[in-house]
């Protein structure tokens, strides 16, 4: 079963504030859903996103 994150959780987990995250929603530079009305993150997607930060 799928794990998702909320807005706060990402944002924990990258330390920056929930409005960072939802920037970055509006710029396309994380994926994203939207489930019963609320944005949700795929925990695999962002841990991929997390180590593909760091190779830059």
């Amino acid at each position: 079963m799928e794990r998702f994150l909320s807005v706060r959780e990402v944002s924990e987990l990258f330390g920056v504030t929930e409005t960072t995250v939802r920037r970055w929603v509006m710029e396309n530079k994380i994926p994203s859903c939207l489930i019963g009305g609320a944005r949700r993150f795929n925990y695999q997607e962002v841990m991929n996103h997390i180590k593909g930060a760091g190779k830059k």
